[in-house]
């Protein structure tokens, strides 16, 4: 094999090497904003479901919660499974769906 395939060949294994076992700056800078964009995308999930609830019982006059907030009754029937809080500002407002 001449000398210009072995340098090609070389240099070709280098690169590779880096992609797969690099721990450079250029790659500590990638993850920090892969970590960044998840943490973005946590906190727009927790600000979407901050106000979306669950458990057990009717949450009239036991959830305090904002207009438009959702609670999911577990133990729920017919139309008492899903409620909106639909006016008030403290626990009660809740509307069966």
């Amino acid at each position: 094999m001449d000398t210009k395939k072995l340098i090609i060949i070389f240099f070709l294994m280098f690169i590779a090497a880096m992609v797969l076992f690099a721990e450079g700056p250029i790659f500590r800078h990638k993850d920090a904003i892969v970590q960044q964009e998840f943490e973005n995308s946590y906190q727009d999930i927790r600000k979407v479901t901050k106000n979306i609830f669950s458990g057990t019982g009717s949450p009239n006059n036991v959830i305090t919660a904002p207009v438009g907030s959702l609670f999911l009754r577990t133990d729920g029937g017919a139309s008492t499974t899903l409620y909106v809080k639909e006016s008030g500002t403290g626990s009660a407002g809740w509307v069966a769906k």
